[in-house]
This record gives C-alpha cells, sequence and structure tokens, in this order.
C-alpha cells in the first residue's frame, strides 16, 4: 500500500473476508416453472376424472336405454373418447417430467456456487493527512492463479 500526496500517512491496513451474498433460493424461472408445473397438475386431474366419468357413464348404460343396432356407435364413442383422454394423460405425464427436470437443472444452478471464494477479501485502510488536499492510493496486490501454480501481482 503507498500514499502519494500533500504528507499523507496511512495508519492501518486491515483485510477482512467479504460477507457471502444471502442463499438465492428461487428465480423468476422457477416461480415459472412451479406456476406451469401447478396448470399441468391441475390439467391431469380434470383429465383423469374426465376418464372416470366415461367409465361411469358407461357402467349406468342398460339394455333398457339402449337398443342394440346403436349400441356400435356407443361404444366407438366411448373408445374415441376415452383414446383422446388417454392421449391427453399421456402428454401431460410427459410435460410434468420435462418440468421437474427443467427444475432441478434450474435448482442446481442455484446451488452451485458462482463466486471464486479467493476473491472475497475486502481491505480496509486508515489514511491521515496532514493538510487538505488531494491524496492518491496506490494498492498493490497478488494473487494465485485458479490451479494454484502461480502467483500474480
Amino acid at each position: 500500500m503507498e500514499g502519494r500526496g500533500a504528507t499523507t500517512s496511512i495508519q492501518e491496513v486491515a483485510l477482512s473476508a467479504m460477507p457471502s451474498s444471502p442463499i438465492v433460493t428461487t428465480s423468476a424461472t422457477i416461480e415459472y416453472l412451479l406456476w406451469k408445473k401447478k396448470r399441468t397438475e391441475k390439467a391431469l386431474e380434470r383429465c383423469n376424472k374426465s376418464l372416470a366419468s366415461l367409465e361411469s357413464y358407461l357402467s349406468t348404460l342398460n339394455v333398457q336405454h339402449v337398443v342394440v343396432t346403436e349400441l356400435g356407435k356407443v361404444m366407438e364413442g366411448y373408445d374415441a373418447t376415452g383414446a383422446v383422454l388417454d392421449e391427453k394423460v399421456l402428454d401431460l405425464e410427459k410435460t410434468l417430467k420435462e418440468i421437474d427436470q427443467q427444475l432441478e437443472v434450474e435448482r442446481a444452478k442455484l446451488s452451485s456456487p458462482n463466486r471464486n471464494n479467493g476473491l472475497n477479501q475486502r481491505a480496509t485502510i486508515s489514511v491521515l493527512a496532514d493538510i487538505e488536499g488531494e491524496v492518491e492510493m496506490v494498492l498493490i496486490y497478488g494473487m494465485w492463479n485458479d490451479d494454484g501454480s502461480d502467483f500474480c501481482y
């Protein structure tokens, strides 16, 4: 540490660790994915209820209400509606898996350290000057390379 200027006197130089940033537990992306997951879960719940209702409807049919010649059409309608709902359930389940994977990736981004702990040092310098005037401070520092092999200034 060097001081240049009107009768500059460096009284004290202290190094300390800077406080780390608060841990981030969520992000806009995570909030959006959670919202999307909730919507998908609700849609899946509706599809499952629709399938249950379709099954229930079929089980309530009896020979008094359906003419034998119409039974083929009823069964075709049941199969077509069931196939559409089954396809929708499969798509929604796939979407839920994809959302869960995306959430895992986003949460991993938040939990991984993105800061070099070697750079969290703070220098506190006490300076006195006998007269008012411009003072120039020169801070010379060094640090190790990422692999720890060389010390650089």
